[in-house]
């Protein structure tokens, strides 16, 4: 017997359940619902029978009266009957003690996952003698099918016992994994750590080797699960170590010490709209150490950007305050709510007082939860021997900065910093170099400069000889004038948007510049042979591409490079087609140095889950934030790529389709199969034309729109699954009949009428529409009834707006023609709007399933001051919003004139012609209306 324990308290309205999961090889689950106050015992047997037995009550013995219900009495127990669907898998016995038996019947085979409803009222249990409280307990059973069901791997974790790992000590990680029960399950489960130096894995020990954020990664099959490990080299030195700040809240819950407590939901807060200068803080790390890294941990709001800086020596009151006074050795940028920053610093970061000065913030206030410093006591001595200078060149040079290579000795200290003075430019500053280089930024375009430079060593010992690097720096560039790095990675790991290295992936492209607002000019240029976008960016706005749509979900990071003429920051953001996170959360800031290619690979989980098999356009946005405007971008190798190659040769399996529901105009098809790969790309074909495209996780169901079908029309559609390699499933066919639309519209009488067209066929000289972004639900598009009608299709209708591409005079017209033809809309208000806007409304009752054709008079507008000569746009809203599908045909002022017809005769030898009850005049194979105006 494998056995299952509810217990069901009963208070007010309220549930209160324990339970102890099913460990039976017949994968059976009872789940259970109600409100009631006994004690039940569930039993499986080894065949997968339910065996119910009921205990005292909490409140006594049971008797007559605390029960009741309809059927099989056993022992004062009424228990009902099966339900229907039940009663085909399973028996129901009623034994003695009391007990209630469910015994699958012979031969009965489920797939995992159905769920039985065996019953309404297995059980009635009164709370009360009263009468008047008789709760209910049901369950049901969810059978395995004779329970051969293969236990598959579905659920991977991952932890360590805390995200700080001394450096060169073993981490034990626990690894779990559990089948679609959720119960524990052997599986092979492969540990990674990236990156590579950061630290070794044996078995499932990590170790770190530096002080560095290390991503641990356990991966089975398509699944994984990470986790961040930061390699430290001490315990935390800043815990309770003297600190102070620039501003001290009056809440002693939210003074400076807050910030380096242990206790992350404790901090330090500023308040009240505080000046930047005063939100600094630093700690007393109490001896001077070699800090290997800085952890700051933000609340919220935060400070969005901030600087970390060190010295030897207690600051004065001044110094505190005073950025000049410390050495800066991070500066951090677009910074998130709640988020957290592990800085390396590197081997020659020497000091015992490391501070925080926040320069902006989310805010008026911002929360600093806690501040972890990590390194090891210096030990060097306190010698007097100064470094000795050996090399100090220009590595790079820019029209606003430089790059100088720098070298030195010393014989028993490290090389912590180098000054450099430029007396005819005031510059006095010391910077601490990376990988031998020091960058000089705040130059002018133009200017020649003789650097200074001097070596300074742990000890402050400053080097007695420098070496003078004079500097040309050119006049400020607007292009760049060295190509973008050359892309490293395999084309079959790739799917470029642009690069001249790789094929553009997508189908089609629409434009890297189109449609998008206050577009900057856009060239293509090259350099060196290079091609690259350029942008002037002489007003705010966005740029971008769009293109057809493209599935990147099996690729893993983003890469871009920018070249900027000026620093500043952009957003960059991918669009994907239908998500309706995208104007939210696919968003990244771009922090660009001047007048280089800066190189930006970007993982696609800092964005979150989406479905990037439809993704169709990118941007980059804000640069009027970043200072940008009037400036120039660049941009160059925007593409997709994946670390390791996607080794699949198999084709999807479990291909299923079917019709969701059928219009006039297209069908709804809901598509499933499952690939290894993880992701799976569907194309809807009529023959040979391909319809419509998606795609979704593997095994996933996916709703895919089919659009273009003819009304009253039977069609096979043809349903292909494909992977993100390529390789394809066999074809399956779907069965659709799209529903008869309605008759065309009523043919419209020009009989001795003057008009000017916004919308018909029958007319000349219609302007063409644009469909306004004006947020609405409604999908809008042509479409064609019978005889060649061409009508506006809506779906979803709540309103529409029609921008129109040439604007349209209608100054001496009388009236408003239009046919409308809905399916359930009681009404609807038509509003014609010249410039200015001026737009007036004008209800119309709409009679469903039929044409309502509507002649409105142009002074019913009269209030409204429209500018008649000037129509630009027209907009159809329907009073109470209801998702309704709506034609609209035949839309043009006209104005009665009278007869026309010896204007045409006059001149020309003509013929009339009747055409659905229409008169006009035809000459020279021209039509005319009787008051002389062409028609097509």
């Amino acid at each position: 017997m494998k056995k299952l324990f509810f217990l069901f308290a009963f208070l007010s309205a309220n549930i209160l359940l324990f339970a102890e999961p099913i460990a039976s090889e017949y994968c059976g689950e009872v789940m259970s619902s109600g409100n009631t106050q006994a004690a039940f015992t569930w039993e499986t047997t080894d065949q997968g029978a339910i065996v119910i037995t009921i205990s005292e009550t909490l409140g006594g013995a049971l008797d007559a009266t605390h029960f009741r219900g309809n059927g099989i009495n056993i022992d004062k127990i009424k228990v009902g009957e099966l339900r229907e669907d039940a009663a085909n898998y399973f028996t129901l016995a009623c034994g003695g003690a009391p007990t209630i038996t469910l015994t699958p019947k012979t031969g009965v085979t489920l797939d995992y996952g159905t769920k039985i409803y065996v019953t309404n009222q297995i059980i009635e249990y009164a709370t009360s003698k009263d009468g008047n409280a008789w709760p209910t307990l049901t369950f049901e059973y969810t059978y395995g099918g004779q329970c051969l069901m293969t236990p598959e791997l579905t659920t991977i974790s991952l932890t360590a016992p805390s995200s700080f790992a001394k450096i060169g000590e073993g981490v034990t990680l626990t690894v779990t994994t559990l089948d679609q029960l959720n119960r524990p399950i052997d599986a092979q489960v492969n540990l990674s750590v990236e990156p590579a130096d950061a630290g070794t894995i044996t078995g499932n020990v990590y170790t770190p080797l530096k002080a560095k954020a290390a991503t641990i990664t356990a991966t089975s099959g398509t699944l994984s699960k990470s986790i961040v490990l930061y390699g430290v080299p001490s315990d935390n030195l800043a815990l309770n170590k003297p600190c102070a700040a620039g501003y001290e809240p009056g809440n002693q819950d939210e003074i400076s010490s807050k910030a380096n407590d242990g206790n992350i939901n404790t901090q330090w807060v500023t308040y009240a709209d505080q000046p930047a200068a005063v939100e600094w803080w630093y700690v007393d790390l109490g001896a001077k150490y070699q800090i290997a890294a800085v952890d700051v941990l933000w609340g919220d709001p935060t400070s969005t950007s901030y600087i970390v800086q060190v010295r030897d020596n207690a600051p004065t009151e001044t110094e505190a305050a005073d950025d000049n006074a410390w050495t800066t050795i991070a500066t951090l940028n677009d910074i998130t709510i709640n988020s957290e920053q592990f800085i390396s610093c590197g081997e020659a970061t020497l000091g015992r007082y490391v501070r925080i000065h926040s320069l902006a913030k989310s805010a008026n206030f911002f929360r600093m939860k806690e501040v972890r410093v990590f390194g090891t006591e210096w030990t060097g001595s306190d010698d007097t021997e100064a470094p000795v200078m050996v090399s100090a060149t220009v590595e790079e040079v820019y029209s606003s900065s430089v790059v100088l290579a720098v070298s030195a000795t010393d014989n028993n200290q490290v090389i912590t910093k180098y000054h450099v003075v430029e007396t005819a430019a005031g510059m006095d500053s010391k910077y601490i170099p990376a990988d031998g280089k020091i960058t000089i930024d705040g130059l002018t375009p133009g200017t020649s400069y003789n650097f200074v430079v001097t070596a300074i060593d742990g000890n402050n010992n400053e080097s007695a000889n420098s070496i003078t690097v004079p500097v040309q720096t050119p006049a400020r560039a607007l292009v760049p004038n060295t190509p973008a790095p050359v892309p490293a990675w395999p084309a079959n790991q790739v799917k470029s948007l642009y690069s001249d290295a790789y094929p553009f992936a997508p189908a089609s492209l629409n434009s890297y510049n189109e449609g998008w607002w206050n577009n900057p000019k856009m060239t293509i240029e090259d350099v060196e042979g290079d091609h690259y976008l350029h942008y002037d960016l002489y007003r705010a706005g966005m740029i971008g591409c769009m293109f057809s749509e493209i599935s990147v979900a099996t690729m893993e990071k983003i890469h871009i490079d920018v070249w900027a003429s000026k620093a500043g920051t952009i957003t960059f953001r991918p669009i994907i087609d239908g998500d309706p996170d995208a104007l939210n959360n696919i968003r990244k800031t771009l922090v660009l140095e001047a007048e280089k290619w800066n190189s930006f690979d970007i993982d696609m989980s800092e964005f979150g889950e989406h479905n990037w098999m439809k993704l169709f356009q990118f941007s980059i946005e804000n640069y009027e934030a970043g200072g940008l405007v009037g400036e120039h971008i660049s941009v160059d190798n925007l593409y997709f790529y994946r670390t390791t190659p996607l080794v699949d040769n198999d084709a999807p399996t479990n291909v299923q389709a079917s019709m969701v529901s059928a219009g006039f105009f297209n069908a709804v098809l809901a598509v499933s199969a499952e690939d290894n790969s993880g992701v799976v790309a569907y194309e809807v074909k009529n023959g040979e034309t391909v319809l419509a495209s998606g795609g979704g996780a593997s095994g996933a169901t996916v709703n895919i729109n089919v659009q273009g079908l003819l009304p009253n029309t039977s069609y096979n559609l043809s349903v292909f699954a494909k992977d993100d390699n390529g390789n394809e499933a066999d074809p399956v066919v779907v069965p659709v009949q799209t529903a008869s639309s309605p008759a065309p519209a009523p043919t419209p009488d020009f009989t001795n009428r003057e008009t000017v067209n916004i919308f018909c066929d029958l007319l000349d000289n219609a302007p063409g529409i644009n469909i306004g972004g004006w947020g609405q639900t409604t999908q809008a598009s042509l479409a064609q009834l019978a005889e060649g009608d061409n009508v506006w299709f809506c779906t979803n209708f709540n309103y529409l707006g029609w921008e129109l591409q040439n604007h349209v005079n209608a100054s001496g017209m009388e009236k408003l023609h239009v046919d409308f033809y809905t399916l359930s809309m009681n009404s609807i208000q038509l509003t014609p709007i010249s410039t200015g806007p001026k737009e007036g409304i004008y209800p119309v009752i709409l009679t469903p399933n039929t044409w309502v054709s509507v002649d409105v008079p142009l002074s019913a507008y009269a209030a409204a001051g429209i500018d008649w000569s000037d129509i630009f746009q027209m907009k159809f809203m329907e009073a109470n919003p209801a998702g309704s599908e709506l034609f609209i045909d035949n839309v043009y002022f006209y104005k009665e004139v009278g007869e026309g017809i010896e204007q045409v005769t006059d001149r020309v030898e003509s013929h009339k012609v009747l055409i659905n009850g229409v008169l006009y005049i035809e000459r020279n194979g021209v039509r005319y209306t009787t008051a002389g105006q062409m028609v097509k």
